[in-house]
C-alpha cells in the first residue's frame, strides 16, 4: 500500500485553496475554556500567525515572543483569557523568510503553511507583513496597526488616546470603529482602506513611520471617498498603493491585483489527482478553462510565469527539470524528480504589474504532485507515543534552572514496514532546550538539557521525526509550562551563627591596645551560616561594617576582618583603642551589584573587650600614621565668609603620605568640593550641602587634588605645595582631636593662621540638629569669631586672619547676654528664637539689641566633641544678608580659650 507521510499530508491540506483547518494550530495551542477570540484581516487572514509582541517592536521574535498559533479561514484564533500586552499578526508566504524560520522552529506545525487573504482565497499572500493592535483589543488589522504606529513604543494612556483621535480624524470615523470587524459590518470603505494600508505598508518597508503612515491613511481616505471609486470599493482586485516620497510628497499608483482563477486552479488539481507512475516526469497541464487563464490581471495581459517543483522535505526546488509555461496555454515539465519523494509541491508564480507597468509583487498558487513510490513511510507506535508523552509532560521546567538527567528511548516510537534504517532527530519550540539523539547499547535515546531563559505557558512542544530517505514522519509532544524563575533568598542558620560567635569570643581573650591579635582558627564558615534558597548564581560573602567602602573594617580601629570565596573568615590586626562593644557584620549575596541581585541581612558579630594598654603611650596632640588611613573624610574651612567644604582623604602609600581635598580643577565647577558662602541673594547653604552629599566615588577618583606631606616627630605636618613652578612649605598643626569608634574629628591650623575642621565619620554633609541640643535657658556658650583684613597676601594665599571669642548666656524668656572675652569691649543683650526654614529645618535666630543690631542666623550642624559646628550668617538692619560660613561653638571655656589663643588674635 502506498502511504503519504504526515508532512506531505499536511502540505496537501494546506494546498486545497481555502486552506487549513477552521481552528488553526501551533505552539501554545492548548487554550483553556474561557479563552478570547482574536480576529485578523484586511480580508480575513487564513493561516496567519497570532503572537504576543513582548517588546512591541513590530517583529515576530521566534523563541522569545509568545506564539499562539494560526488563524482559521475567518481570521480567528483563540488565545488564553487574561493575555496582556500587544497582540500582533504575522502573514506567511510560501518559502518566505519568516515561514522558513517557523518551519525550522516547529516543522510539525508550520511546514507547508502560508497565509491566504480570503479576499483572494485561491492564492497565497504575496508578502510577509506584521500588523499589531493595542493591549486588550480583539481585532488585528491595518486600521488597528495604524493606531499602534501613531502611539509609538511604550505609549502612555494619554498617547494612545491621542493616536486614536488622530486616526479617527484622518479616516473620518468616530469612537472605536477602527478596532471592530469592518468586514462583518460590510463597511466597504474601511475594508478598502485596510487593503490600501496593507499594500502601502509592504511597499514602504522601514519607511512606514508614524508620519508617513498618517499621510498614507489620509490619501487612502481620499481614494475611498472619491465618487469615481464608489463602484470599486467591493472589488477585491482594486488595490491602489500609496507611497510617500523622500521629499514628503504622496504618490498613488492604481493596481488591479493579479488573481488566480478558481476554475482553472480546480481543473489543475483534477489533472493532478492521478499520481504519476514514475519519477521520470513528462507532464503536461492545461493552464486555462475556456477563455479563463490561470492568472488574470486587468493591468497586464502578458503575465510571465515562474514554475518550481519543490521538495517538501528540505523545501528546495528540484533542479535539472525542463519547464515551459504559458498562462492561458499549457505547462510542461520534463526530467528526473530527485531526490525521490512520494509527493512534491508544484508552485506556479505570476508577476503582478500595476497600471504604470511597474512590478508590485508576485502571486503564487500551489498544488500537490504525487508519484507512485514503492515505499512505506515510518509510522507512529501509539503505546510508545503515550509513554513518551507521559515522560515529556512530566518534566519540570523553570526559568533559569538547568534541565538535567532527562533521557528516554525513542527509536521504538517508529515502525517502518520496509525495514529502512531511520534517521531520527528532535527539536523543540523552546529554543534554549538542547536536544540530542544518542546511541545507547543498540538503541537510540533522546537526551534533554539546556536552561530556559524565558517563561512559557503550557503547550510548547518537542517534535521527534523519523526519515527513511524518502518520507519523514513526525510526532509532537506537549511540554509543561516553564515557570518563572523562583525568587532567591537566604536563610540564616542560627546554630552555626551562635557557634561562630562562640569561637570568636573564646579565642580572642585578653585583648589590649597596641598588642597584636592572637592567631584565630575559625571552623564555622559563612557558607555554614547563610544558606542560599533558589540560588541563580555564585554566592559571594562580605565581612566589614555597614556603609560604603567598609569592607574589612570593624568598629575597633586596627582590627580587620576578611572572608574568602569559600566563606572562611579571618580576624587580624592590632587594636589601637580600648573598646567594650566592638563589632562587625557579615552577609552573603548573589550578584549583589546586579539589578536582580540578592543580599542577605547584615548579621552582627560582637568583638570581645579591648582593654587599655598596661603602660599607656605618651599622650600628645598631633598627627600619627594612624590618621593616614586611606579612608574618606570631609574637610571644611572656618574662614571669614569663605565656607569651603569638600571630600578629603589622608593617604598612606607604602609610607608616603599625601593630603587630598577636593578636585584638581581650581577654576570653575568641582565635583567633590563646594562653598556654602557662594550665593545669589539669600544664603542657601543646606541645598549646596545636599547636592555635594549626593556625590560618591571620591576614593576611586583619579582627579583628587593631593599634595605630599611630611609627618614630623612633634605630630605636625609639613605640606609641600607647588603652584605655577613655585614650591612652598606650609605647617599643619593639630589644635584639637576627638576620637570615637575609630573615627577622628580634628581642628587643624594651616599656614599659621587658617583654621579647618576634618571629620572621618560618615555624617551627612547637610545634617542639621535640633536647636535645643545646644541653645536653651540656663546654657552658656562660647563662640569663636574670625575676620579677614580684606587684602590679598601672596605668602598667605589670601587675607590676613585674626580670631576672637565671646560668651553668650541664655536667660529666661528667650533673652540672652553677649559679652566678648578675647579681646574685651563688645557686649549686647538680645532675644533669640527657634524658627523653621522653607524646608522645615530648624534654626536659631539671635537678634542683638545694641552694637550692630544684627540678627545672627545659625543652623546647629555637627557635634564635634568639646565643640559643635554651626552654619551661620547675619542679617543687617537694612535687609542685607552676609554669606554663610562655618562657625565654632563650645560649652567648655577652657577648650575654646586654648584653641583661640593658638591663633592670631584680634587687637580690638
Amino acid at each position: 500500500m502506498k502511504k503519504v507521510s504526515l508532512l506531505a499530508a499536511s502540505v496537501a491540506i494546506a494546498l486545497t485553496g481555502c486552506g487549513g483547518s477552521d481552528s488553526g494550530s501551533g505552539s501554545n495551542g492548548n487554550v483553556a475554556p474561557g479563552g478570547i477570540i482574536v480576529t485578523g484581516f484586511d480580508g480575513y487572514f487564513n493561516q496567519a500567525v497570532v503572537f504576543l509582541d513582548k517588546d512591541n517592536n513590530g517583529k515576530l521574535d521566534i523563541g522569545s515572543d509568545t506564539i499562539f498559533g494560526l488563524t482559521d479561514k475567518e481570521g480567528r484564533r483563540t488565545i488564553p483569557a487574561g493575555t496582556q500586552g500587544v497582540l500582533a499578526l504575522q502573514t506567511l508566504t510560501p518559502g518566505g523568510t519568516v515561514q522558513t524560520a517557523l518551519t525550522q522552529y516547529d516543522a510539525d506545525t508550520y511546514a507547508g503553511k502560508y497565509t491566504i487573504d480570503m479576499d483572494h482565497p485561491t492564492q497565497a499572500m504575496a508578502h510577509e507583513v506584521v500588523l499589531r493592535t493595542l493591549p486588550g483589543e480583539k481585532v488585528i488589522s491595518p486600521l488597528t496597526d495604524l493606531v499602534v504606529v501613531q502611539a509609538g513604543a511604550n505609549p502612555t494612556k494619554e498617547k494612545i488616546e491621542e493616536a486614536k483621535t488622530e486616526v479617527n480624524e484622518t479616516l473620518g470615523i468616530t469612537g472605536n470603529i477602527a478596532f471592530t470587524d469592518v468586514i462583518a459590518a460590510k463597511n466597504h470603505a474601511l475594508h478598502k482602506t485596510a487593503q490600501i494600508l496593507t499594500e502601502s505598508k509592504v511597499n514602504a518597508g522601514v519607511n512606514y513611520t508614524a508620519e508617513n503612515a498618517l499621510k498614507i491613511a489620509q490619501e487612502a481616505n481620499k481614494i475611498v471617498t472619491a465618487p469615481e471609486n464608489q463602484d470599486k470599493l467591493d472589488q477585491p482586485n482594486f488595490k491602489p498603493t500609496v507611497e510617500v516620497t523622500p521629499s514628503g510628497d504622496v504618490q498613488v499608483t492604481v493596481n488591479n491585483k493579479l488573481i488566480v482563477n478558481k476554475s482553472v486552479a480546480d481543473n489543475i488539481r483534477a489533472q493532478l489527482n492521478t499520481p504519476s507512475t514514475s519519477h521520470s516526469l513528462d507532464l503536461t497541464l492545461d493552464l486555462a478553462v475556456g477563455q479563463d487563464a490561470l492568472f488574470s490581471d486587468s493591468d497586464n495581459n502578458n503575465i510571465a510565469l515562474d514554475v518550481q517543483v519543490i521538495d517538501p522535505i528540505d523545501n528546495q526546488a528540484v533542479s535539472g527539470l525542463i519547464i515551459t509555461a504559458n498562462n492561458g496555454g499549457s505547462l510542461t515539465i520534463k526530467g528526473e524528480l530527485t531526490p525521490v519523494r512520494q509527493s512534491y509541491i508544484l508552485q506556479i508564480t505570476g508577476t503582478d504589474i500595476d497600471a504604470e507597468a511597474a512590478v508590485v509583487g508576485k502571486v503564487s498558487t500551489l498544488f500537490t504532485l504525487t508519484v507512485e513510490t514503492p515505499n512505506s513511510a515510518p509510522t507512529i507506535v501509539p503505546k510508545i507515543a503515550e509513554d513518551l508523552q507521559a515522560w515529556i509532560g512530566s518534566i519540570e521546567l523553570t526559568q533559569g534552572v538547568a534541565v538535567t538527567n532527562e533521557q528516554y528511548r525513542i527509536d521504538n516510537l517508529f515502525a517502518d514496514a520496509d525495514g529502512d534504517e531511520l534517521i531520527i532527530d528532535a527539536s523543540s519550540t523552546i529554543k534554549e532546550l538542547e536536544l540530542s539523539v544518542i546511541a545507547v547499547g543498540g538503541t537510540k535515546e533522546l537526551k534533554i538539557a539546556g536552561t530556559p531563559t524565558n517563561t512559557y505557558p503550557a503547550g510548547e512542544t518537542i517534535t521527534i521525526s523519523a526519515f527513511d530517505g524518502i518520507e519523514r514522519t513526525s510526532k509532537s509532544f506537549v511540554l509543561k509550562q516553564v515557570d518563572a524563575k523562583p525568587i532567591a533568598s537566604f536563610e540564616v542558620n542560627t546554630n552555626a551563627l551562635a557557634n561562630l560567635q562562640s569561637e570568636i569570643t573564646s579565642q580572642l581573650v585578653d585583648l589590649k591596645v597596641n598588642e597584636p591579635l592572637p592567631s584565630v582558627q575559625i571552623s564555622i564558615t559563612l557558607d555554614d551560616i547563610f544558606k542560599a534558597v533558589n540560588a541563580h548564581g555564585p554566592v559571594e560573602y562580605f565581612a566589614g561594617m555597614k556603609g560604603e567602602n567598609q569592607d574589612h573594617n570593624t568598629s575597633v580601629a586596627g582590627i580587620k576582618v576578611a572572608v574568602d570565596n569559600m566563606g572562611v573568615l579571618t580576624i587580624s590586626g592590632t587594636p589601637l583603642e580600648a573598646s567594650t562593644n566592638g563589632e562587625f557584620y557579615i552577609a552573603a549575596g548573589i550578584y549583589p551589584d546586579a539589578e536582580d541581585g540578592v543580599i542577605s541581612e547584615m548579621t552582627r558579630i560582637a568583638l570581645p573587650e579591648v582593654k587599655a594598654a598596661d603602660t599607656p603611650p605618651p599622650v600628645s596632640l598631633g598627627f600619627t600614621k594612624q590618621h593616614f588611613n586611606n579612608q574618606q573624610w570631609v574637610m571644611g574651612s572656618f574662614a571669614d565668609r569663605d565656607g569651603e567644604i569638600g571630600y578629603a582623604s589622608l593617604l598612606n602609600t607604602n609610607g608616603t603620605f599625601e593630603w587630598c581635598w577636593g578636585d584638581q580643577e581650581r577654576e570653575g565647577y568641582q565635583v567633590f568640593k563646594s562653598n556654602i558662602s557662594d550665593s545669589n541673594g539669600a544664603p542657601d547653604p543646606i541645598n549646596t550641602l545636599s547636592a555635594l552629599n549626593k556625590v560618591s566615588g571620591y576614593l576611586e577618583s583619579t582627579n583628587k587634588d593631593c599634595w605630599p606631606v611630611t609627618l614630623n616627630n612633634d605630630g605636625t605636618l609639613t605640606a609641600h605645595h607647588s603652584d605655577e613652578g613655585v614650591d612652598t612649605n606650609w605647617n599643619y598643626e593639630m589644635l584639637y582631636q576627638n576620637s570615637n569608634n575609630g573615627h577622628y574629628q580634628i581642628i587643624v591650623k594651616i599656614n599659621n593662621q587658617e583654621l579647618f575642621w576634618l571629620d572621618s565619620a560618615s555624617t551627612p554633609l547637610d545634617q542639621t540638629l535640633a536647636v535645643n541640643t545646644q541653645i536653651a535657658e540656663g546654657k552658656v556658650e562660647y563662640y569663636m569669631s574670625v575676620e579677614g583684613d580684606g587684602q590679598h597676601h601672596p605668602e598667605l594665599d589670601g587675607p590676613k586672619l585674626s580670631y576672637s571669642y565671646g560668651k553668650r548666656e541664655y536667660q529666661a524668656n528667650n533673652q540672652y547676654q553677649d559679652n566678648s572675652i578675647l579681646p574685651e569691649g563688645f557686649n549686647t543683650p538680645g532675644t533669640w528664637q527657634s524658627v523653621k526654614d522653607m524646608a522645615g529645618l530648624e534654626r536659631a535666630e539671635l537678634e542683638e539689641e545694641r552694637e550692630d543690631q544684627k540678627t545672627r542666623v545659625r543652623y546647629v550642624h555637627r557635634d564635634f566633641g568639646d565643640f559643635y559646628i554651626g552654619i551661620t550668617w547675619s542679617k543687617e538692619v537694612n535687609g542685607y544678608e552676609s554669606p554663610a560660613q562655618y562657625s565654632l561653638f563650645s560649652h567648655n571655656q577652657e577648650a575654646m580659650d586654648k584653641l583661640v589663643k593658638a591663633m592670631p588674635l584680634m587687637t580690638n
